[in-house]
């Protein structure tokens, strides 16, 4: 009863002022900070869908990319469809890619460097085509790589530093192709590591000691290359 007389004195002095009546300052405080158009839930919700649906064109614009620079026989559903509904293009709940299975497509030419932004990939088959050009640097932006098979192709130069970033990854399929330079010594990071296979290229210099740091390491093959040296003795630690 009382705060009901204050506000209507306050607004009887305010009139008979001529002035216009303004909320007191904690009032306006606090509806700022509750502002129901901000904190909506329809709004959230809405704004994820967004998120995902551009996220969805942009991953197709990929693969897109991907198809314009390598081609492939079977594995490209065409212009007008969804490429989470083709047979060899596996995406998640959230319409992610998680899966691209593109061995034995026919595919030549070069990887394009925006493959890298598929972050949400786990698998990458690509064994068994005529791939050319170097494996990209942005390859090591796939943190959620399970698997990369690059294996039976035409690849070339080095192996990048940045495949050391590829925490997550379990097997690494490199062998059959003409790759050069010596093995990076950030393979060594790659703690979930079970098989690396590299051989049949034409890799130099020593095999790196943080090899031998791979614990879960069952298969290393790098037989038919031009290293030197001796095996590391740390790789004779291995399980």
């Amino acid at each position: 009863m009382f705060l009901r007389f204050l506000s209507i004195a306050y607004l009887t002095a305010s009139c008979a002022s001529g002035a216009r009546p303004s909320a007191p300052a904690e009032w306006m405080t606090t509806t700022t900070r509750y502002s129901p158009v901000a904190s909506h839930p329809v709004d959230h919700a809405s704004s994820r869908i967004l998120e995902e649906l551009q996220q969805h064109d942009a991953e197709r614009k990929i693969i897109d990319e991907l198809y314009d620079s390598c081609g492939g026989k079977y594995w490209y559903g065409g212009d007008n469809s969804d490429h989470c509904a083709w047979e060899y293009v596996t995406c998640n709940d959230d319409r992610t890619i998680q899966i691209l299975n593109l061995n034995e497509e026919e595919m030549t030419g070069t990887i394009p460097d925006s493959i890298g932004n598929l972050l949400g990939l786990e698998k990458l088959w690509f064994m068994n085509n005529e791939l050319s050009g170097s494996i990209l640097d942005s390859i090591g932006s796939l943190t959620n790589l399970q698997e990369l098979y690059l294996n039976h192709n035409e690849l070339s130069g080095s192996i990048p530093d940045s495949i050391g970033s590829l925490n997550n990854l379990q097997n690494l399929y490199l062998d059959n192709n003409e790759l050069s330079g010596s093995i990076p010594d950030s393979i060594g990071s790659l703690n979930n590591l079970e098989n690396l296979y590299l051989y049949d290229n034409g890799l130099t210099g020593t095999i790196p000691d943080s090899i031998g740091s791979l614990n879960n390491l069952e298969n290393l093959n790098s037989a038919n290359n031009e290293l030197s040296g001796s095996t590391p003795e740390s790789i004779g630690k291995l399980n």
